[in-house]
């Protein structure tokens, strides 16, 4: 919005940036050429650090520094306006977990698990005997692996908030590189000396810049300034935008807008509340583009709440987050619900536990805020499906018992050994081997066999055979029988003599195992000790050979990282290539649009045809580059995949040779494998093993060797082609200024001439009108002679003579005549005059209008755009596409 002078605060900053294109030719913007490495002079290191050191002990920091404000009372009712502008902030610095944070009407809320901490801003503002001195300081860690990266500020500000200087450096790390960026600017004798440095790792480049700031009126801030300015504002109840221009580490002026809102917003952080928050919008523009928005949240006193920026996901705010307690005084919802039977005795006996009452408790408790915040929404509005109706009370289900049954131990049995108690002896055999007396033929072999008892029942088949073989079965209620007990013992004995003999095979192949066992075991003890000692070395051996390996394919693959990043230089070299080439066909192409006799063949001609050729020339050469390092690309990439296969099988080789070494009898994995002795007819012998290796890496080692040439050959070949391209740059503007100059020089004299020409063309049209008078004068005198004479001529007779009087009034009459022929004569040759100095005005004019516009060309439009020639950095590849 635009506003008048008259709102802007009375902050007498007396610089302007505004006309910062518009260069004069007097050499007040001196930029030393980016092939010129800036050397620092012994009076140069006199920087900020040195004069922020010799202003700190003229500090005398007040008793107001350290007081605390208290919220939403303004600083400037408790100080005065330089007191209220001191301050010192430690803020904290948090990573979005998510997109966007949760955005309501007019609450900002921010819930602890939304963030992540990552890194913490420190600001401090002293007070110094003309002014204030900032310090700034921020660290953070970003990335999977942590990596630090920060800034610092150190600048000193005058009564006016006027910059007096400033440092400022950025550090960061990007694909294990450090890239440090530094400004250093100050004012001296009415001149911004601007300072940048940019280093990658110890390869630094310096740069130097001086603009004039006299006669400027608009305002420069740098980074420093802004802290001091925002607090300025917010103090001084400042609301509307305010315009001022600022300068950032690579060099360029951005045109930024500081908008503040004059509607107040209640903004919660974590369980902390701020009422009457300002809301505060800083943009920055470059070429009229939005390179750069953040918003902040300051309290009434001029304390920082709350920072983001668009399109980060990083913020800075002021209140640490909410440490929750073990125990919670309020229950949990989620429990309470699960737990019904606990929720009964509450929620009945209240019963006022619904959205709107939990609704306001979490208002009443904003340290619940994080832990509650999530159950309100989605378990108490949006009730879950898997969860029983407090109706649905019940005791709590325990668990069954169940009881394990007793074994019964069985009895001893009482069955007797023998049928008497000499059973043991030799003569009285155990009543279960053959007795004495079953020698003798038995009578009841020789009878049929009948029925035990009475009670013999059913039918029974026997042949006549069964009486002489005692197998003819009888029946009978309970049992069945087939064999005597004569034939039972001596099946009895028939099966001792089998164990005895049994035993007695076992003992002798006890005796010979165990033998057998000592000598073979001690002999596999040796041999799989003597093969344990060897694949050890073996696993030794091509552990070696693997770590080699893993040497090689680290030095391959950083050699292929470094080619690529050499790549991607070359190709951003390419790309930057064309904008002079497109500056100079442009300018050509606008030069073919000088009118008439200024169309020639010049100098900045001649020069802008020399620069496409060169430009031409290197980029045929950067495109041949291009093509050799992307075969190399490929052949580091086939050297690399045959390094890491071998590297693979070896890795695979040496931890099957581990497993193999630690096995053991005990070993928990060994089995039987068939076909495990079997060789396999395609396996190499050991000495093509080490060969294969040996030329492996070899070959590898040549491949990146030849890499390595090719970019120290690129590196080169860039800083040649950015000196040369600069050189011819340089050559075609002094080219341009010196036909500027020679052009102005001939427009200066034609304007001079028309000048001269419409000075001298008034002249004489003054001239012809004062003739014209003087001719109307000279009838009066020849009016006055022609009446006297007329009047003598009716003289009465002879005094009607030609006397004196008479001839005086002819002469008169003649003189009179040849006066105004002569007077007509002038006159004529005095429109001659008129008409010749209109033409040569118009010719003047032509001119004139031809020169201003070739004029125009060169300098307004060409080199505006010779302006925005890269630098040698960007030639070079190093800049940001």
């Amino acid at each position: 919005m635009a506003r008048r002078k008259s709102e802007y605060p009375k902050i007498g900053l007396n610089c302007n940036l505004g006309t910062l294109d518009d260069v004069s030719a007097e050499n007040e913007y001196d930029l030393l050429p980016c092939q010129k490495k800036f050397r620092i002079k012994p009076e140069d290191e006199i920087s900020v650090d040195s004069i922020i050191s010799a202003l700190l002990s003229r500090i005398e920091p007040s008793e107001m520094t350290f007081r605390k404000y208290k919220f939403d009372v303004p600083a400037k009712d408790l100080l005065n306006e330089k007191q209220a502008i001191i301050f010192n902030e430690n803020l904290y610095i948090s990573k979005l977990k998510n997109n966007e944070c949760r955005l309501e009407e007019e609450v900002q809320l921010l819930l602890e698990k939304d963030l992540e901490e990552i890194g913490e801003f420190n600001i401090n503002v002293e007070e110094s005997f003309d002014g204030f001195v900032v310090f700034s300081k921020s660290k953070m860690r970003k990335g999977k692996n942590n990596i630090e990266c920060g800034h610092w500020v150190r600048g000193k500000y005058n009564d006016h908030l006027g910059l007096i200087c400033e440092k400022r450096n950025e550090y960061d790390y990007v694909d294990n590189s450090r890239i440090e960026k530094s400004l250093d600017a100050r004012i001296v004798d009415g001149k911004l000396i601007a300072k940048r440095e940019v280093s990658i790792n110890k390869d630094t480049q310096r740069f130097k810049a001086v603009i004039n700031m006299k006669g400027r009126d608009d305002v420069l801030v740098l980074d420093g300034g802004i802290l001091l300015l925002m607090r300025y504002l917010v103090i001084n109840n400042f609301q509307g935008d305010f315009f001022y221009f600022s300068m950032n580490l690579f060099g360029k002026i951005l045109h930024c807008k500081l908008t503040i809102n004059a509607a107040r917003k209640r903004i919660k952080v974590f369980h902390r509340t701020f009422q009457n928050a300002i809301h505060v919008i800083n943009t920055q523009y470059f070429n009229n583009y939005p390179s750069e928005v953040s918003e902040s949240y300051y309290a009434p006193s001029g304390k920082m709440i709350l920072h983001f920026w668009h399109d980060f996901q990083y913020i800075v705010h002021e209140t640490k987050g909410y440490i929750k307690p073990v125990e919670r005084i309020v229950p949990k919802l989620e429990f309470m619900w699960r737990s019904h039977h606990l929720l009964l005795d509450k929620y009945f006996a209240r019963k006022q536990l619904t959205y709107e009452t939990a609704m306001a408790y979490f208002k009443e408790h904003p340290e619940l805020t994080d832990f509650l915040h999530d159950y309100l929404l989605n378990v108490i509005k949006f009730k879950p499906l898997n969860v029983l109706d407090f109706s649905d009370a019940g005791a709590p289900v325990e668990d069954a018992e169940f009881k394990i049954p007793r074994k019964e131990e069985a009895g001893e049995s009482n069955i007797p050994m023998s049928l008497n108690p000499h059973a043991d002896d030799s003569n009285n055999p155990p009543c279960y081997l053959p007795q004495p007396e079953d020698e003798l033929p038995s009578k009841d072999n020789l009878q049929p066999m009948g029925p035990i008892g009475p009670w013999a029942t059913g039918k029974v088949d026997w042949s006549p055979m069964a009486g002489l073989t005692g197998t003819r079965p009888v029946v009978d209620r309970y049992s069945i029988t087939r064999f005597s007990p004569n034939e039972w013992r001596a099946k009895n004995l028939e099966t001792v003599k089998n164990t005895n003999k049994v035993f007695d095979r076992a003992i002798k192949n006890q005796y010979n195992s165990k033998t057998s066992q000592m000598r073979i075991s001690s002999l596999v003890e040796k041999t799989q000790a003597e093969t344990t000692a060897s694949m050890r070395q073996r696993a030794q051996l091509v552990g070696k050979w693997k770590t080699t390996l893993e040497v090689a394919t680290k030095a391959m693959a950083d050699e292929i990282s470094t080619l690529e990043e050499e790549r991607v230089r070359l190709k951003k070299s390419l790309v930057i290539l064309g904008v002079p080439e497109s500056i100079a066909k442009e300018c050509i192409d606008k030069r073919t649009g000088r009118p008439d006799t200024e169309l020639v063949r010049d100098a900045p001609e001649e020069e802008l045809v020399n620069e496409l050729a060169l430009l031409s020339e290197i980029r045929q050469l950067l495109k041949k580059t291009l093509e050799d390092f992307g075969q190399q690309q490929v052949e580091n990439r086939t050297a690399r995949q045959r390094l890491e296969y071998d590297w693979s099988d070896k890795k695979e080789a040496y931890e099957i040779d581990s497993v193999n070494v630690g096995l053991d009898n005990n070993s928990n994995v060994i089995m039987f494998r068939p076909g495990a002795v079997r060789q396999p007819p395609e396996q190499a012998s050991e000495q093509y093993w080490e060969h294969f290796s040996k030329s492996t890496l070899e070959e590898c080692e040549k491949c990146r060797q030849k890499s390595v040439s090719l970019r120290q050959t690129l590196n080169s070949i860039l800083l040649n082609a950015a000196r040369d391209i600069r050189g011819q740059a340089d050559i075609v503007e002094k080219a341009f200024v010196a036909r500027i100059n020679c052009t102005q020089e001939n427009l200066q004299r034609f304007e001079n001439d028309l000048r001269d020409c419409l000075q001298k063309l008034a002249d004489t049209e003054t001239r012809i009108g004062h003739l014209h008078r003087c001719v109307r004068g000279f009838d009066a005198s020849m009016k006055v002679a022609q009446t006297r004479m007329d009047n003598r001529s009716f003289r009465p007779n002879v005094e009607n003579c030609r006397d004196s009087s008479q001839q005086d009034l002819i002469d008169e009459v003649a003189t009179i005549q040849s006066s105004v022929s002569a007077m007509l004569f002038e006159l004529d040759e005095a429109e001659s005059v008129k008409t010749d100095l209109m033409q040569l005005r118009s010719k003047l004019e032509r001119e004139i209008m031809l020169k201003r516009r070739t004029l125009w060309l060169d300098r307004d439009r060409c080199m505006l755009l010779r302006s925005h020639y890269p630098s040698a950095n960007a030639l070079s590849g190093f800049a940001s596409v």
